[in-house]
């Protein structure tokens, strides 16, 4: 290259002075070194001629690195005894990693970013861990975006909110344990709250501000536990699996779930809600001794009162002052309906399917009110005569001691009536313990409906005795009670003119 040909022109107190580039050159003559006179810039090469450091005017630019070598800057405290030692600097920026290293060189770390009124904004510190966001006047946010360039993670300062998940975006939070398996999720597309799992049982627990636990949540019990004010359980709900069965084996176990209401002194159970494989639902509540006192059977459908060394008893008040208007004693197998301090009587109305009442009990007049209208007992027809016996039809005894239709007059072996035609019913029947599946009722005392002939002895008035008729089947008008001696059926309430039909009997037979 030669001499360049601009040499000192002069000197100035200590200084040198130049006119013009100062370029350096190595000793293959290619430029390690120049510095341009006309904007400052300062351009280093190495020696392949690649430009590694540049500060570039106007601009202000400072360009490290590249063409093959990463660029550094090292800054190193007053106490580094070595600058070629790295690990001495306090202020490392590495071009390769692209990495920016504060502290070092027994010192700790710091970035501090500061707002136009020079007041700090953002403080990075090592020493505690902490990245501080905001202060002095302004509210610190920390916002992380998606590929998308959307807000999906927001900490802002001034609510003291932290809101994961955005737009098209569910937010999850992971809370994980030393062995990093998340044992806390928030999932926030299903909103649930999932404590536990990968080998590690959840709990929830909520405390009072004077640090009782108030609410136990236990996963691996399978149990909720409500404190009382002193935080001694008091209520306990529990599904069932065994303490100690892993979750495998409780896939296989017969779970029985439970609330237990504990006593306040002794925390014994005082009352039980359960189930199990073997007696469905039940609830249990106890005495003041533990003793079972009434326990209510979801698989028997049953209520029991009582047992355990004490009796029994149901009370049923009134609306007005609280008297007992039902009594159910055990001791005494007693039911009592009213009350006569409560000035309640006592009633029992039993209803058809229909919810029609048919029986009444009148505890204020003492009266049983049976709306239907005869007593009836039952008795067995003759095998042949099953399907000709239908309700009222006259009957008599055969030679066995069977019912079968009549077909004489005045049959001294008339039976009665087939209680239940025409619009009475009986109100009382007797005698299913000795009767046969084609058993009928008989009308033995009251008002009964029969079948009735006009033609073959003349016209029915009310009054008129009624026996047997050769009609089958049917009765007739009695001419006089000494010619129906023994085969009275009863007295007309009812006339008919002529022809055959149904009419009401007052039954006596005689």
């Amino acid at each position: 290259m030669g001499r360049a040909p601009n040499l000192p022109i002069g000197t100035v107190s200590d200084d040198t002075i130049f006119k013009g580039d100062i370029i350096l050159v190595d000793r293959n003559n290619i430029q390690r070194l120049r510095i341009d006179s006309s904007t400052g810039s300062v351009r280093v090469r190495d020696a392949d001629g690649n430009i590694v450091f540049h500060t570039e005017f106007p601009g202000a630019n400072l360009r490290l690195g590249g063409n093959g070598r990463d660029g550094d800057v090292v800054v190193f405290p007053r106490s580094a005894t070595d600058i070629a030692d790295v690990d001495q600097a306090s202020i490392h920026l590495n071009g390769d990693a692209g990495v920016i290293r504060a502290g070092g060189g027994q010192r700790s770390g710091k970035i501090v970013c500061v707002d136009a009124d020079d007041n700090q904004a953002l403080l990075i510190d090592a020493d505690e861990a902490a990245v501080i966001i905001g202060g002095n006047g302004r509210t610190g946010r920390l916002v992380v975006h998606d590929d998308e360039n959307k807000g999906v993670f927001f900490a802002d300062g001034k609510t003291g909110n932290v809101i994961v998940g955005g737009p098209n975006q569910e937010g999850d939070l992971h809370v994980r344990n030393a062995q990093n398996k998340t044992t806390v999720r928030l999932d926030g597309n299903a909103g649930n709250l999932i404590l536990g799992g990968d080998d590690q049982d959840g709990d929830l627990i909520v405390r009072r501000s004077g640090s009782e636990t108030a609410l136990h949540i236990n996963g691996r019990g399978n149990e909720l536990i409500l404190n009382n004010n002193v935080g001694n359980p008091a209520v306990i709900l529990n599904a069932g699996i065994p303490e100690n069965t892993t979750e495998s084996d409780a896939n296989g176990v017969e779970m029985s779930g439970r609330i237990e209401v504990l006593s306040k002194n002794d925390r014994r159970p005082r009352s039980t809600l359960g189930t199990t494989h073997d007696d469905g639902g039940s609830l249990s509540l106890f005495d003041n001794e533990n003793r079972l006192g009434l326990s209510f059977n979801g698989e028997r459908a049953s209520i029991d009162v009582g047992g355990s060394g004490k009796s029994g008893n149901i009370f049923v008040s009134n609306g007005d002052g609280g008297d007992d208007a039902i009594r159910l004693h055990g001791s005494e197998a007693r039911l009592v309906l009213g009350s006569g301090a409560g000035n309640v009587s006592g009633k029992i109305e039993v209803h058809n399917s229909s919810g029609e009442p048919t029986i009444f009990v009148n505890g204020e007049a003492g009266d049983i009110v049976l709306p239907n209208g005869d007593v009836a007992e039952l008795f067995d027809p003759a095998p042949g005569a099953v399907a000709t016996i239908t309700s009222g039809v006259v009957v008599i005894l055969n030679s066995v001691g069977q019912l079968e239709p009549c077909s004489q007059v005045a049959d001294i072996r008339v039976a009665g009536i087939v209680a239940g035609a025409g619009k009475t019913r009986p109100a009382v029947v007797m005698g299913t313990a000795l009767a046969g599946t084609d058993a009928v009722p008989l009308a033995l005392v009251g008002r009964a409906w029969v079948q009735a002939d006009a033609d073959s002895a003349g016209a029915i008035r009310p009054g008129d005795i009624m026996t047997t008729s050769t009609t089958t089947g049917h009765a007739e008008r009695a001419s006089s009670p000494a010619t129906a001696a023994g085969a009275i059926i009863g007295k007309a309430l009812g006339p008919l003119e002529n022809g055959q039909g149904l009419i009401p009997v007052l039954i006596m037979l005689r």
